[in-house]
């Protein structure tokens, strides 16, 4: 269930990842309690447009998660194009747990390649399949154009304000943890995570300093103190709300004998005594009855109410049975036919609690929590709305008016929440190289990582475990995808999965199945997208692409010497019409598949009739350094990117055996 302002309504969490029309994602920020592989999964494949399978071959990063540390990690296996990175210190955690639920998506578009978009998030519920399937949980999002950027409007200004609060937010959480891999990345893939924070930074710019983010969290003061002040705001001069509606997915304890539940009663007398709420407010309380902890044996005031909450029958059906999960809290002007005007709603990851609402962020008892107060406009508790600008309570909110807790269901205390006791803490390694050898690979300690005093093993095919060292060790088999790694912590050995990352610095990747030369111009037109299929060229524009390449049997007889030379001349014709287009800020993603694609077709026929003296001893690639083949900006080796192209057809020319042979057309 969502509650959103100028987007479209989504059914599902998971949705919030779907690229716009047009657009693809290109990098995401996530911070949240919990997340799971099946959900994360999902939503890599909604954001990418990618399936797992070419999201493995990829090898590189789509999301970047940050989660409280307790949350076991997602293997880039288990979510490929995730990055769920590890806490750096056990000693040096700021907070009780990391509950805060915000997502930071940059789409970027297809065409348009200067035209971007990005999506903010705020979520009451984790990053799993659980909130998907089984909860009743709430989320606001807001979205900012580029284009809105040119003449932005006052509610552009808003939103960017709301961006730019979030960032800040996710900017000082990414400094807990360890990223490594991230910056890994960036070196061999591009610059899309420091795009992105410039694509922050022109939002920065037009806020123009005058808007008040409706978005906060906890690290400088608690949440309940931070929605009075917002709500506050919204309306200066509106009355006192006579109608108050709120809800959580957990309460305080009631391990304590007789104790009753503060909160609820302190958010009431907050509002009152500031000027949000009258004396005799009508207050109702949505529950889960099964699992209510101190509610359940409450005796509330008389002007409170306590009901158990509702799944929206318009989006989950009449049978639904979910759990109520989502934290809110909504005022508003109600009079007694059910209008209720003057509406301002809380909705974010703080529960009723102590540690959720009432503290600010510490590692002795507050969460780092995140929430939004905004607006809600003018609504009806239920029924139908007399028109379009009027919502209805019942199907934004989980909440119904038919039922009490008491007189139609009774409730249970049920399970207290149980603080973790598990940790998982960043390795003192964060990756192993992989080098390929003649028959058996290598895996190799990050030259940057090493340190004599770093302890840490790594269990082979066979079992056993061996101490890394500075020296390659060998590897018997394939590359693997991940190795189990061994090490001392704080409390005994550590042992758990690292990413292994090949020489194209794809990390934890799949094999690339080798190409023929035909094949070669379905992977590189399609950039900046990726092939989905397993077998590319089933499709596209057969104009565009060079022709079938002859069978094996003519060209290892001879028969023919013109067409793997026309084949290959076609092939480097269209790379040369597709580069010399390709933005500046494209240029390292482009070359990384150019490098990877040819280098596939290493062993092709075509490449073979080069490379085995079945025709004229010549280096097909060389046109690929003429000037007029390439981008103004990398057209000669005078700047990084042309410098970085040559040492790509280096290796490309290695790769395919015809490096040093004789330039065609005597041009280098």
């Amino acid at each position: 269930m969502v509650a959103k302002l100028k987007v479209r309504p989504f059914a599902s969490l998971t949705q919030y990842f779907d690229a716009p029309q047009g657009y693809a994602g290109e990098f995401g920020w996530l911070c949240g309690y919990s997340a799971d592989a099946a959900f994360m999964d999902n939503a890599a494949e909604r954001f990418s447009t990618l399936t797992g399978a070419a999201r493995g071959q990829l090898g590189r990063f789509h999301l970047g998660l940050m989660t409280d540390p307790s949350c076991p990690l997602i293997t880039a296996v288990d979510a490929p194009g995730v990055l769920h990175a590890a806490f750096k210190s056990q000693s040096n955690k700021p907070f009780a747990l990391l509950h805060a639920k915000v997502a930071i998506l940059s789409f970027r578009h297809q065409e348009e390649r200067s035209q971007w978009l990005i999506r903010l998030v705020v979520s009451t519920g984790n990053w799993t399949r659980q909130t998907v399937e089984d909860s009743l949980d709430l989320a606001w999002c807001v979205e900012v154009d580029s284009a809105q950027l040119v003449t932005p409007s006052e509610e552009t200004q808003q939103a960017c304000a709301d961006l730019v609060a979030a960032w800040d937010l996710l900017r000082e959480v990414r400094s807990w943890f360890d990223l490594r891999l991230l910056s890994l990345a960036e070196e061999t893939g591009g610059s899309i995570h420091s795009r992105l924070e410039a694509q922050i930074q022109v939002c920065r710019e037009a806020t123009q300093q005058l808007w008040t983010p409706r978005i906060f969290d906890s690290r400088r003061a608690p949440l309940l103190e931070q929605i009075i002040d917002k709500a506050k705001a919204l309306g200066p001069e509106a009355p006192a709300r006579n109608y108050l509606a709120m809800g959580s997915g957990f309460f305080e304890s009631a391990r304590k004998s007789g104790a009753e539940p503060e909160v609820p009663k302190c958010i009431v007398e907050q509002l009152q005594r500031n000027g949000l709420l009258t004396k005799n407010a009508e207050v109702d309380v949505f529950v889960n009855p099964m699992a209510c902890q101190a509610i359940a044996n409450w005796k509330p005031p008389r002007t409170f109410t306590l009901r158990p909450a509702a799944s929206p029958v318009h989006l989950f059906g009449e049978l639904s049975n979910r759990s109520l999960h989502a934290k809110f809290v909504f005022g508003a002007r109600g009079n007694a036919s059910g209008r209720l005007r003057h509406s301002w709603a809380y909705l974010g990851s703080g529960n009723l609690t102590h540690p959720g609402l009432m503290q600010a962020m510490s590692p002795l008892g507050g969460n780092l929590e995140a929430g939004v107060v905004f607006g809600a406009g003018e609504q009806v508790k239920s029924g139908e709305s007399p028109d379009a600008r009027v919502g209805v309570l019942t199907e934004l909110l989980p909440v119904q008016f038919e039922r009490e807790v008491g007189t139609d269901c009774s409730v249970q205390a049920g399970e207290d929440f149980e603080h973790p006791d598990s940790w998982f803490e960043a390795p003192p390694i964060a990756w192993l190289d992989w080098e390929s050898g003649d028959q058996d690979g290598f895996i190799k300690v990050p030259a940057a990582q090493w340190s004599a005093e770093t302890t840490m093993e790594v269990r082979l095919p066979d079992g056993s475990m061996v101490t890394l060292s500075k020296e390659p060790l060998i590897w018997p088999g394939p590359q693997p995808r991940l190795v189990t790694c061994r090490w001392p912590g704080l409390s005994g050995f550590t042992e758990r999965s690292i990413p292994v990352v090949d020489g194209y610095g794809r990390v934890a990747s799949t094999p690339m199945p080798a190409l023929d030369i035909h094949d070669v111009w379905w992977q590189l037109a399609a950039f900046p997208q990726v092939e989905n299929e397993e077998d590319p060229g089933d499709g596209g524009d057969e104009s565009a692409a060079p022709s079938a390449h002859p069978s094996s049997s003519l060209v290892e007889a001879g028969a023919s010497l013109t067409y793997p030379i026309r084949q290959m001349m076609e092939l480097l014709e269209n790379i040369a019409t597709k580069q010399t287009c390709v933005p500046a800020e494209d240029w390292p993603g482009w070359c990384s598949r150019l490098e990877q694609t040819l280098v596939r077709a290493k062993d092709s026929s075509t490449v073979v009739f080069f490379t085995a003296g079945l025709g004229p001893r010549l280096n097909p690639l060389s046109p690929l350094r003429q000037s007029c083949f390439r981008p103004s900006y990398a057209e000669d080796a005078s700047s990084p990117a042309g410098q970085a192209y040559e040492a790509m057809l280096t290796r490309i020319e290695q790769a395919w055996g015809v490096h040093g042979l004789a330039s065609i057309g005597g041009a280098r």
